[in-house]
């Protein structure tokens, strides 16, 4: 019998997931002690031990045929027993005879359980490689055949099967653990349905948003597919709200920002994301958000003239009055805002080809594309004749959302719905709380950093009119 090697974590992958299924945990596991009395009867061993090793120790988790007195569930070092040698080379070992007095520790264990044979096979875990090792083992010398060798390594193969059962069944706990926690902190009420609408987790903000009688955990496994039919009441276009609902389930495209208008005056944000696992899809996570003060905010201000009749945006007033808020809040709270400034490239060339009513349908869309590529809480305004300028609050990724914009433009071009083609410089400065400005020098950067892209564009490239 060769020495045991050392086992190293690159020799023992499994070792964090058994530990996290709670593996390793002291005591007889029952399971697999039911799996070492089917080993006895299979190759007519007087005894037998499924066990599991970590990094530094051996670990008895079943046995079948010990003697009562033995120390069975006390963890020891890898060189007392064969079943490390089993473990780190992945294959079957055996002791066909021990010698009286031989001395290597390897061999002590199984003279002092009164053995005097033994054959191991690797127990493993199809996802998680080697885990630990099933053994037989005999008070007598003798051999072991090729048949009972091959039944091992079958039972085997089922105990690992049992373990990656519970490794997974762990892993999904924890992830189901870590989700409930992810989504009770959401800013936002959450329902999440399985594939067959079923609920699978809900938080407490859902429960008080639609004045829910139930503790969370008491909705979960209720199934949802009439609940559109039965809440439609609460809105104030009710069959908008249940076609609005199907029609997300049908096409299972993530949607943000849907607002629906309440019967008791209130106003909700909606998202649908779908859920996909293995590029199979599994369900879908509502996500409701009380907007009622932001959207009667807005009423106000358009109610006050603040808001540009051209494109629904807001004006450079209703601009700067929103902004003033958010820098206040920014400065107060040392929270992020990046301000982008857009400029429509050569809208005189468009109005004098084509006509007003063109450049007017050109900054509409604009206006359109720049306003989809943004949330919901950031502040876009027409500034000007052809000026934009959009506050991203508490961002840092405002270079994502200029793609997003340029994107948006380049496949209103593709598609050659319009005489011209759009095209936008943009400018993006960053607010950094630690050196304040005022929202007018941020405009002011911004506008510097957009007139530095517009030059850069090479001469002969004008891009708003068609060939």
């Amino acid at each position: 019998m060769a020495t045991t090697p050392p086992l190293t974590r690159r020799l023992l992958p499994t070792s964090a997931a058994l530990r996290r299924a709670g593996l390793y945990a002291p005591g007889e596991d029952p399971a697999l002690s039911r799996f070492a009395r089917v080993a006895v009867r299979v190759t007519r061993a007087h005894a037998a031990a499924i066990t599991l090793l970590d990094d530094e120790q051996v670990y008895v988790k079943g046995h079948a045929g010990l003697a009562a007195d033995v120390p069975v569930y006390e963890p020891f070092p890898h060189g007392q027993s064969p079943c490390a040698d089993v473990v780190a080379t992945a294959s079957p070992q055996l002791i066909c005879a021990l010698e009286p007095g031989a001395e290597p520790p390897v061999h002590g264990l199984l003279g002092r359980l009164g053995m005097a044979s033994y054959a191991g096979v690797p127990i493993p875990l199809r996802h998680h490689g080697v885990s630990g090792a099933l053994s037989v083992l005999h008070r007598e010398p003798r051999s072991w055949t090729e048949d009972e060798i091959s039944l091992l390594t079958e039972l085997a193969a089922s105990v690992g099967s049992d373990l990656e059962l519970r490794v997974e069944r762990a892993a999904l706990d924890a992830a189901t653990v870590r989700m409930s926690t992810m989504i009770d902190s959401l800013p936002a009420a959450v329902l999440v349905e399985d594939d067959s609408r079923h609920i699978h987790q809900v938080n407490a903000r859902f429960c008080a948003l639609f004045s829910v009688p139930l503790a969370p955990e008491a909705l979960v496994g209720l199934d949802c597919a009439g609940a559109a039919e039965q809440s439609k009441g609460l809105f104030v276009d009710p069959e908008a709200f249940v076609q609005r609902i199907e029609q997300l389930l049908r096409a299972r495209l993530a949607v943000h920002d849907d607002l629906l208008q309440m019967v008791d005056g209130r106003w909700l944000e909606r998202d649908y994301l779908p859920i996909y696992v293995g590029g199979a899809y599994s369900g879908h996570m509502w996500m409701y958000r009380d907007v009622t003060e932001r959207e009667r905010s807005k009423e106000l201000l358009r109610q006050q003239s603040l808001i540009d009749e051209l494109t629904g945006l807001y004006n450079r007033r209703g601009f700067l009055t929103l902004a003033e808020q958010q820098h206040r809040l920014a400065e107060r709270q040392r929270r992020p805002l990046q301000l982008l400034f857009a400029d429509q490239d050569d809208l005189k060339q468009v109005n004098d080809r084509h006509g007003h009513a063109a450049g007017d349908r050109a900054l509409r869309e604009i206006a359109r594309a720049l306003r989809s590529s943004l949330r919901g809480s950031d502040i876009v305004a027409r500034i000007g004749g052809d000026e934009f300028a959009a506050l991203l609050v508490e961002s840092t990724d405002g270079r994502r959302a200029v793609e997003r914009f340029e994107e948006l433009l380049d496949k209103l071009n593709a598609a050659a719905a319009l005489p011209f083609r759009l095209a936008v410089s943009v400018g993006l400065a960053a607010y950094d709380p630690s050196n304040p400005e005022t929202i007018e020098a941020l405009l002011g950067r911004a506008d510097v950093l957009m007139y530095e892209r517009k030059r850069s564009r090479r001469p002969g490239t004008g891009p708003f009119t068609r060939p």
